[in-house]
């Protein structure tokens, strides 16, 4: 009787998509206490987007100025002046007229985002943002589908997937300032689903996507490039190496500019919108214990905490002696346990990140998804072996 009562309560959690060691009720109140979330969020946006007189007016404060900024510079011929505060500020101030900013939102990217970016930069700044928002809720509902059917089999847990996906309040930030995680967020789990099937190359192009904000994608690449996936790490490469030599050959030779405009942006900080005790990672939380982003204890903590999390994956994910022979061996399909380390390197290159807020966890709900789908099938099989025991 109970053996059967337990089998019942799973079977019925399962059809929720939910995790199976939660009672019944509770996980079906889970899926609605989303929804309700995600209900109050959309009339919580909405009232406020009703308020706005103008788009303009909405988006001066928003960080996708700082995009606009950047791709505005390349399509009026100043590519070769990017990286200069003046030039930026000038561009800012056009762009938001009749308004005005008192700090900087700068360009704060690599220049080949600026690039790819161009034809949002020829189009006025009221058209270029609507253009950005829609372009971003179409890339969220299509992983948004992607994730639902990657981690449900059925139509209720696919629909509790996708209004959690959708109530992760890092998505709507990201939406709702213009940011670019979305694609970075579309590259990680997509490289992780080619893998599984087999499909290197096309896991490292993916990957690629993350390039948009490179420091999100370097945990992941350190996954590959210890799991020996050549091709996909090649793949990976051969896209930067490309849009390096269109940006160079289309502005100009950047990199020496950028490396000193980020020293510059680090040094002035609030000046140019850099707030680190904002930021949820371990500078944020480095910054808020010792009142301060600079001298010699800031670094020391923060490079310790850095090195760890990067020992941690090499531990994790450092194939044992029994697979170090084969490549073949380092595919996703036989070994669900490799999905759940890809994540946790996912979270950890997160909280290392130089630069990262809360937006930019948009990337963690797919790390968290494979976490969670990892932990459902381990229980669930631990589960039914113990039934197993039982009869």
């Amino acid at each position: 009787m109970i053996q059967s009562k337990q089998h019942s309560n799973i079977q019925q959690q399962s059809a929720l998509g939910l995790s199976t060691f939660l009672p019944p009720h509770l996980a079906r109140w889970l899926v609605w206490e989303q929804a309700l979330l995600l209900a109050l969020t959309a009339c919580f946006w909405g009232v406020y987007l009703a308020r706005q007189t103008s788009v303009v007016g909405f988006g001066y404060s928003r960080d996708f100025l700082g995009v606009y900024v950047g791709a505005r510079a390349v399509a009026t011929g100043r590519g070769s002046q990017l990286y200069d505060v003046q030039v930026q500020r000038t561009l800012m101030n056009s762009a938001i007229l009749p308004y005005r900013r008192g700090k900087l939102m700068p360009f704060t990217y690599p220049a080949y985002v600026a690039v790819l970016f161009r034809p949002l930069g020829g189009l006025a700044f009221g058209t270029a943002l609507p253009t950005w928002v829609f372009i971003n809720l179409a890339m969220a509902l299509w992983i948004a589908i992607r994730l639902s059917y990657f981690f449900s089999g059925n139509l209720p847990g696919r629909f509790a997937t996708l209004v959690t996906f959708f109530a992760w309040v890092p998505l709507q930030l990201t939406v709702f300032h213009g940011q670019l995680g979305i694609l970075p967020t579309v590259g990680i789990i997509q490289a992780l689903v080619s893998l599984r099937s087999g499909h290197d190359w096309r896991a490292g192009w993916w990957l690629s996507l993350g390039l948009l904000k490179p420091q999100l994608v370097l945990f992941p690449l350190l996954v590959f490039i210890i799991w020996r996936c050549w091709r996909t790490v090649l793949a990976f490469f051969i896209t930067l190496t490309g849009i390096l030599g269109i940006s160079i050959a289309a502005i100009g030779f950047w990199i020496a500019k950028y490396v000193h405009f980020l020293a510059e942006y680090n040094r002035l900080g609030a000046e140019l919108s850099l707030y680190p005790g904002a930021m949820q990672n371990w500078r944020g939380l480095v910054c808020s214990l010792l009142k301060t982003d600079h001298g010699l204890a800031f670094r020391s903590v923060l490079l310790v905490l850095s090195v760890i999390s990067i020992l941690v994956v090499i531990f994790i994910c450092f194939p044992s002696s029994s697979y170090r022979s084969s490549n073949l061996d380092l595919t996703f399909s036989p070994a669900p346990q490799r999905e759940a380390r890809y994540a946790t390197a996912v979270l950890l290159g997160l909280l290392s990140s130089p630069h990262l807020y809360m937006h930019d966890w948009v990337v963690a709900l797919p790390a968290g998804l494979v976490l969670w789908s990892f932990a459902r099938e381990s229980y669930s099989n631990a589960n039914s072996k113990k039934c197993s025991v039982l009869v």
